[in-house]
């Protein structure tokens, strides 16, 4: 069994902290501020730990993905049976992938709410215009920050939990949720996300992974009967 209450908090939380931030959006300008220096720029952009997690996200990611492919690839050659294959964690942990750092996170927000990135505005010497969290801008056209896609992939691990014994849920979910918040850290200390951009991710990873694996238990239980 996964533990309800631990994810009911942890959405809650996350759900509550963003609406503060959208509120309140100039929360994302002190706490990047926190990293900036108007000589230096942010200041820690080039730190050996900081650039490591930049860099580990897109290869993780590739990695991840490119083994549950080829494992489902391989259920299909193998047992050619729907049931076997529906069931496979690999699928579900496929699924969720691709719904929520692809599909939510890299498609539908990055590339339609042209968000601005915090090294990219006024307030940090360049010369676009900060937009809060949700609004649509015209700043960015692609790629934009908000949200964090390598938050998101951050915090996509959490998505283990669900397939792994129930004894080891709540340890492997915080490690997730741990893992996403360091990369959405090195991310604001780069100037790259605001704290918004990484808390909203942090909310669908969370409830996309949530609702899949509800949805995945219940087509499992059909395809039983």
């Amino acid at each position: 069994m996964i533990n309800n209450r631990l994810v009911n908090i942890c959405l809650v939380s996350t759900a509550l902290l963003s609406i503060i931030l959208v509120v309140f959006p100039q929360f994302d300008i002190t706490i990047s501020n926190i990293f900036y220096s108007k000589k230096q720029g942010f200041i820690y952009r080039d730190n050996i730990v900081v650039i490591a997690f930049f860099k580990s996200i897109p290869l993780l990611t590739k990695t991840f993905s490119f083994i549950c492919v080829c494992y489902l690839a391989f259920m299909v050659f193998k047992h050619h049976n729907i049931k076997k294959i529906i069931s496979s964690a690999f699928l579900y942990l496929l699924i969720t992938v691709a719904i929520g750092p692809g599909i939510t996170v890299n498609y539908a927000l990055k590339e339609n709410f042209g968000r601005a990135r915090p090294k990219t505005i006024t307030e940090f010497n360049g010369n676009k215009e900060f937009s809060r969290a949700f609004a649509i801008s015209d700043q960015c056209s692609h790629n934009c920050s908000f949200s964090s896609g390598h938050a998101a992939m951050g915090y996509y691990f959490t998505a283990i939990s669900y397939v792994t014994s129930a004894i080891y849920f709540q340890r492997i979910y915080l490690a997730g949720i741990f893992f996403g918040s360091l990369v959405g850290l090195s991310r604001i200390i780069m100037g790259g996300h605001f704290l918004s951009d990484v808390v909203v991710s942090c909310f669908i990873i969370l409830l996309v992974n949530h609702l899949t694996y509800i949805l995945w238990q219940k087509i499992k239980l059909k395809y039983k009967k």
